[in-house]
């Protein structure tokens, strides 16, 4: 049956907001609340309200922040002992029938069963807290999530001013605090500092099953600040570990299967756009349903597959699948087009987005370091 948990008492109150409450024009108002409703079961499953604020409150002066804990980053009397990011979310207001004003936020994504929920209400200097646990998930016979791939693939060679990594899940993931499980390591199995760009929350696909990660621009660019101090992330001859910890939880808050690592040797850096007219077509003859570009260099696997289209005598757009080839190294290296019907016959090219890029992110329209000390 569902249920909803009502924070009738704060956890935390000022002195001075008490005193406040208590004075006679006071007595009869509603006094402010923080409520939330954490069963997954209903469709707002997360939300959280602040109720009974007096009269219409500039929005500037009332601050709602929600934060999704880990169990253990609260002490014994529920003391936040380590700080989380706050969830994305929406905030809204409405008008209650006895006059006050209720402060509504509702999560981007519902936190993880298992989680604590963790309320802070900002009236000016006076602060309200409360925390709710969230319902373990209920048993279940599905299979834990894995990650079913990475690009580029492990045991690969790669440019050492390599842009992104992008790792493929089995099943949707918990967008929260997914930089902290997310490292890159030397070859002494020492993390790497500043290695990635920090997306507390990761950055990811609609279905969220395909993370990002973008190795930090700062480093590979030379003559900027963190490349300067710090060194390139990836030197050519170096051999770098891509780690997932296992810890890292999916939609349904439980844990990885395992934890992931993924061995990569550096090779030299790769300033060169890529070039269309290097490319190979392999049209189809009439009557068949494939077409091949065999690009002749390695592309950005994410990105070729919606970047390049076939197109006809009249540049009309044919319709087609695109599925990126690798090679034996597993390098995208050639696209691989199922036509939705047999060919007719006529001329078949290809149209490329300028945006296409490769693993280093050049772009068919420009490098993605423009030399600026004459260094190549």
């Amino acid at each position: 049956m569902a249920s909803i948990v009502l924070g009738l008492v704060a956890c935390a109150v000022s002195p001075g907001f008490l005193a406040s409450a208590r004075a006679d024009d006071e007595a009869r108002r509603p006094q402010p609340l923080l409520w939330a409703q954490v069963d997954p079961a209903l469709p707002a499953f997360g939300r959280v309200e602040a109720r009974g604020l007096g009269g219409v409150r500039p929005l500037d002066d009332v601050r709602l922040v929600v934060h999704a804990l880990e169990p253990t980053r609260l002490d014994s009397v529920g003391r936040v002992v380590a700080e989380m990011p706050s969830l994305l979310g929406r905030t809204e207001t409405s008008e209650a029938f006895d006059g006050t004003t209720t402060l509504a936020f509702t999560p981007r994504f519902p936190p993880a069963p298992g989680l604590v929920l963790r309320a802070r209400l900002e009236l000016g200097e006076q602060v309200l807290e409360a925390h709710w646990e969230l319902p373990e998930a209920p048993s279940t016979e599905k299979p834990l999530t894995v990650v079913e791939g990475v690009e580029p693939c492990a045991g690969g060679i790669v440019p050492a001013n390599l842009l992104r990594f992008y790792v493929h899940f089995s099943a949707p993931m918990l967008p929260v605090d997914v930089a902290r499980h997310v490292h890159l390591l030397d070859a002494a199995g020492a993390e790497i500092p500043l290695a990635f760009v920090e997306i507390s929350d990761g950055l990811w696909d609609p279905a969220r099953q395909r993370l990002t990660l973008w190795v930090h621009p700062g480093r590979i660019k030379r003559g900027v600040g963190p490349h300067e101090v710090l060194g390139p992330v990836l030197t050519p001859g170096d051999r770098v570990t891509l780690r997932l910890d296992g810890t890292l939880r999916d939609a349904a808050g439980r844990e990885l299967a395992s934890a992931l690592e993924q061995h990569y040797l550096v090779g030299p850096a790769d300033r060169v756009a890529p070039d269309p007219t290097d490319w190979t077509l392999a049209s189809p003859a009439p009557g068949q349903l494939e077409a091949r570009i065999d690009f002749g260099e390695t592309l950005d696997p994410a990105l070729a597959a919606r970047m390049i289209e076939l197109v006809d005598t009249d540049e009309r757009p044919i319709v087609a699948r695109a599925v990126v080839e690798k090679d034996a190294g597993c390098a995208a290296r050639g696209l691989r087009f199922a036509l939705a019907e047999p060919w007719r016959g006529g001329k078949v090219a290809f149209r490329v987005d300028p945006a296409l890029e490769d693993l280093a992110g050049n772009r068919v329209d420009g490098l993605f370091e423009q030399a600026l000390d004459g260094r190549d």
